[in-house]
């Protein structure tokens, strides 16, 4: 049997435009931003960064401070020698240079460091609207930051941060590019099968400041070694490193100390594992295995033990060759955090090391979240990505208030209490049909709303809300049904159907709130109540 079928979504991106559901003259396709450049898997299982284009216009004059010009240097700065360096100790102290960005304009900013203590901030706008920090470097190297410039005076500055001492800092070839186009592409991901998902997620932060560099000052070695370059990583390159045990009889592990934002929040600890072949185990826990531990059989993707009085879950994800990405999730208990990998041999965490066994790790991350995002690479400093953010499609033309079919096939991010919706409205709470991933476990609800009363208000729970599900409501006078996986699992004879409905939106009405995240493979909006065995055939696995 034919389902009468408008365009999919995902079926492809373009300008900055997500293919959406209704016909695409204009007036259906939704709008993407997200501010920030992210990563996804694409259709060969690497993952990689969304690929950006910068305009050929250097904005800044004198990057490489040849002179003694083009800065204002506040108290605490100076020019000489082919690089700008602090003269104070101390936060607060800048070094700018004004009319080089826009308001609400994306750049690139690369900087090349040379710090012995304390940080420099990364700034764009001033003046009214503020600035905007895109980034804190906190070590030496040459970094890139993407960020949106906020104020008036566009400016790109940057800031001595706490801890900074008498000429630890020096900055050195700033350049400053316009983002013509990728941050705001949308995110078509594979990982899931061969058939891509749009990806969306709320902002999250990297806290990990060197993320697949281990061989550096931040990462501290434990009876252990780590070699850089040592195997073939999940984005495809030759930079994934090698962790080996040594002869000790103790614990053989790296970690890293963060600063968190308090006790009793939740976060995420995530790296990228691969077997070295010795039958030796992935371990992570937090400030000390009694708080949280889990540890994850890296030859068949398993989480193979997990407790600790502050652990929330353990999760494994199989990525292409081998690699595992291996997450825990906690609770913190002090206001910091030491993050450890380290080797097991199988049975406890501390043995008799071999001197040669392995495992290998790349893609580290620590993020406030109840569960593990997309990875946020980082080199040198930690990195934010802005939320992914879907909106406006739709009009009254294509959208039937008196009968219609509101489909979609969907896979939350997390089972936790979060909220989140996709709907078909008038813009408001008042009129709308919509679908949500519900506050309780593994619970999805379903509402119909006309004139401001509830016709539907349906809940049911599944029995992953992680996994892909589809789902259809159908909604026409006296005549409401849910399919879900080739199911009807409710009817309903008997309400009044939405009015004015003109906007189809990944929230829980079209002006937002209850923002939907999730991976969404197809959604679809009908303008006629399908037949049942119409609906069988659409929501079947």
């Amino acid at each position: 049997m034919a389902i009468p079928s408008l365009a999919m979504i995902p079926s492809g991106y373009k300008d900055g435009k997500v293919y959406s559901v209704l016909p695409t003259n204009g007036d259906g396709d939704f709008t993407f931003s997200r501010g920030s450049n992210a990563t996804r898997v694409n259709k060969d299982g690497l993952i990689e960064l969304m690929p950006l284009e910068t305009s050929d216009t250097e904005l800044v004059t004198n990057g490489s401070f040849d002179t003694d010009s083009d800065w204002t240097k506040d108290t605490g700065w100076s020019i000489s020698g082919g690089k700008a360096s602090n003269s104070l100790s101390g936060d607060g102290h800048n070094l700018y240079q004004g009319s080089v960005t826009s308001v609400g304009v994306n750049f690139k900013v690369v900087i090349t460091t040379t710090i012995t203590a304390g940080s420099v901030n990364v700034m764009l706008g001033g003046g009214t609207g503020g600035y905007n920090t895109i980034g804190e470097a906190t070590t030496s190297g040459t970094f890139t930051y993407y960020g949106v410039s906020n104020g008036t005076d566009n400016r790109i500055l940057f800031q001595t941060g706490s801890g900074t001492t008498v000429g630890s800092i020096s900055i050195d070839n700033v350049s400053v590019k316009e983002v013509i186009s990728g941050l705001d592409l949308p995110r078509l991901d594979y990982s899931d099968s061969s058939c891509p998902s749009l990806l969306l997620e709320p902002q999250s932060t990297n806290l990990i400041e060197y993320s697949e560099d281990f061989n550096n000052s931040d990462w501290t070695e434990f009876n252990s070694t780590v070699t850089s370059n040592s195997i073939i990583s999940p984005d495809g390159t030759l930079n994934a490193t090698k962790l080996t045990e040594d002869t000790s009889n103790s614990t053989h592990r790296i970690y890293d100390t963060i600063i968190v934002s308090g006790t009793g929040v939740a976060y995420t600890q995530s790296v990228f594992a691969k077997s070295g072949g010795n039958g030796r185990y992935l371990r992570m826990f937090r400030g000390s295995p009694t708080y949280n531990y889990a540890a994850f059989n890296l030859d068949n993707g398993t989480v193979a033990e997990s407790g600790g009085s502050n652990l929330i879950s353990a999760k494994v994800e199989e990525y292409p060759n081998g690699w595992y990405k291996c997450s825990s999730t906690f609770t913190t208990q002090f206001s910091s955090i030491a993050s450890y990998y380290g080797i097991q041999d199988g049975g406890s965490d501390s043995y008799t090391g071999d001197g040669t066994s392995s495992i290998y790790i790349w893609g580290a991350q620590l993020e406030e979240q109840s569960y593990p995002t997309s990875y946020i690479p980082t080199n040198g400093a930690i990195a934010t990505r802005l939320a992914d953010v879907c909106t406006d499609a739709g009009n009254d033309q294509v959208i039937n208030s008196s009968e219609g079919v509101l489909y979609a096939e969907i896979a939350a991010l997390a089972d936790d209490s979060e909220i989140d919706g996709i709907s078909i409205s008038d813009g408001t709470g008042t009129n709308r049909v919509v679908i949500f991933k519900w506050s309780a476990s593994n619970t999805m609800r379903v509402r119909v709303t006309s004139g401001g009363t509830n016709t539907l208000n349906q809940s049911f729970t599944v029995p992953d809300i992680t996994s892909f599900k589809k789902i259809a409501i159908k909604y026409k006078l006296n005549d409401f049904a849910i399919w879900l996986n080739g199911s009807e699992v409710f009817t309903d004879t008997s309400g009044a159907v939405p009015s004015g409905l003109n906007v189809l939106a990944f929230s829980s009405v079209g002006s937002g709130g209850a923002d939907f995240y999730g991976n969404v493979k197809d959604l679809r909006v009908y303008n006629t109540a399908l037949t049942d065995a119409e609906l069988e055939e659409l929501t079947t696995l």
